[in-house]
């Protein structure tokens, strides 16, 4: 029986894009063993993101060798109606959400605007998909639907996803800084822990 694995995902997200070579070293590994399921957080949603990711890039280009324009973006711009296209993909036609997710991800790594329906359009086109299909499903009450279930799955998460949440944009932190024991901080510069008694 194959692990099931939620993809919380945005095709807006630079660092979403900058990962997808693990993934797929994943699925190479794994095969059959994993399924993804593949869910829009829109995060264009949230106050201030959409300004914070027009600004562009660079420091994830340098570091992971991704196909992102470090430029910045002419405009802010929404990744809600490229999320409801994916949602739209995963609804009407299943198996084809990836590569329309993959191909609007690299669109807009290169400086397109998600909000753009040329580049979802052409993304579509991409992707083996007809984007005047793509268009009739996104105005569907199922896709709305499911496009608000996404949205509240990736904002409301269970407790055992928030365990690193200080490492994956959690809530702010409250209070001092916590120290990591020495027992369990990286020793490449004060050397190995200390051997158990």
């Amino acid at each position: 029986m194959p692990l099931e694995i939620t993809l919380f995902t945005d095709p807006a997200c630079p660092f979403a894009f900058s990962a997808e070579p693990v993934r797929r070293r994943l699925r190479w590994h794994y095969g059959d063993g994993l399924t993804w399921n593949v869910r829009m957080i829109v995060l264009t949603l949230e106050p201030g993101e959409a300004e914070k990711l027009a600004e562009g890039a660079p420091g994830l280009q340098r570091r992971h060798g991704m196909p992102i324009d470090p430029a910045p973006y002419p405009r802010p711009a929404s990744s809600e109606p490229a999320c409801r296209a994916v949602v739209a993909a995963r609804i009407n036609a299943p198996g084809t959400e990836e590569a329309l997710l993959r191909r609007l991800r690299v669109r807009t790594m290169l400086g397109g605007l998600l909000d753009d329906p040329e580049l979802i359009a052409a993304a579509c086109d991409d992707a083996g998909l007809d984007p005047d299909a793509v268009r009739a499903w996104c105005a569907t009450e199922e896709v709305v639907l499911a496009l608000g279930a996404d949205i509240t799955a990736a904002r409301t998460p269970a407790p055992g996803a928030r365990a690193l949440a200080h490492k994956l944009g959690g809530p702010p932190r409250r209070g001092p800084p916590r120290r990591t024991p020495r027992s369990r901080r990286s020793w490449a510069s004060t050397g190995p822990p200390p051997a158990p008694r």
